[in-house]
């Protein structure tokens, strides 16, 4: 802690043992106007207000910290904020801190702290069970956020928190709905490129990596995908002829036109056809011989 800091904090201790709220107030503004990213004393600014009842100055203290563009461990403030909310029973409050949250940082820590608090709080003293389909619900976007992110190490955390969860509050059903997630870790090997390894052929390291089975299973659709789209693009840029295309469903039409039955009046004419067609084969064997 550099001078100022001990400076400020001493200060303001000896005015809180006093009682002076006002000067107290005086003294976070102007050491805040010197470090505005410090959230440690943007929280013990806020929970000032808060032990002498004025909720709305707390509250007004924490928007104006969690505003700031830049800040030193911006999770204890927000931390902080939502937990004074869950303390003051502000429930919606708390969940629209976190819904606010969630939009600057979709941490998996974020998404399991939002599902404890979900089953842990609930409103107008109802059931806690009656909050399992909303902790499901958070649970899965949290899942489907972290995996088109790509954030296999964080989504794994997240389903195996979730299976402990099921676990607990669950029941049969729902517990193996969230095993059907859980991924196989596996250890794989990728090139390293560095200066330790002089640049030549590079190293190799070893890590572990996770199949999800749902990825699995949307492997082939996703490869399909790719081949249609390749397809458009050629279409775009003239590689496919369009009379290619005509000609195929033409064939299409002639294949399906030779699985049908001929009608009864057609089979003579097929045998009239096949007459004629012998009668000619004779003619030219016949013309061939007198030439020879």
């Amino acid at each position: 802690m550099c001078p100022k800091d001990r400076l400020f904090r001493g200060y303001i201790e000896l005015e809180l043992k006093l009682q002076e709220v006002d000067r107290v107030r005086t003294l976070y503004e102007k050491y805040l106007s010197w470090n505005a990213g410090n959230s440690a004393a943007w929280v013990r600014y806020a929970h000032v207000e808060r032990s002498v009842g004025d909720m709305d100055r707390c509250r007004g203290i924490f928007e104006i910290a969690i505003g700031q563009e830049a800040l030193e461990m911006p999770e204890i403030l927000w931390k902080a904020y939502i937990d004074v909310e869950i303390e003051e029973e502000e429930y919606t409050r708390a969940r629209d801190l976190y819904e606010r949250l969630l939009k600057r940082s979709e941490h998996v820590k974020v998404w399991i702290a939002y599902a404890r608090f979900e089953y842990g709080n609930a409103d107008n003293g109802e059931d806690a069970s009656s909050r399992l389909p909303a902790v499901r619900a958070i649970f899965s976007r949290g899942y489907d956020t972290l995996r088109r992110k790509g954030e296999k190490h964080d989504r794994a955390f997240l389903v195996e928190t979730w299976r402990e969860f099921e676990k607990s509050f669950g029941d049969k059903d729902s517990l193996a709905a969230v095993e059907a997630k859980i991924p196989r870790m596996v250890k794989k090997r990728r090139r390293v490129e560095g200066e330790e390894s002089g640049g030549v052929g590079g190293m190799w390291e070893e890590y572990n990596d996770y199949l999800f089975p749902d990825d699995e299973t949307e492997r082939p659709n996703l490869k399909l995908f790719e081949m249609a789209h390749a397809w458009k693009e050629k279409m775009k840029l003239g590689l496919l002829d369009s009379d290619d295309e005509d000609e195929d469903s033409g064939d299409e039409d002639e294949g399906t036109a030779k699985v049908q039955a001929p009608v009864e009046g057609d089979a003579e004419g097929l045998d009239d056809g096949a007459n004629s067609k012998r009668k000619r084969t004779d003619s030219e064997a016949s013309d061939a011989e007198e030439d020879s």
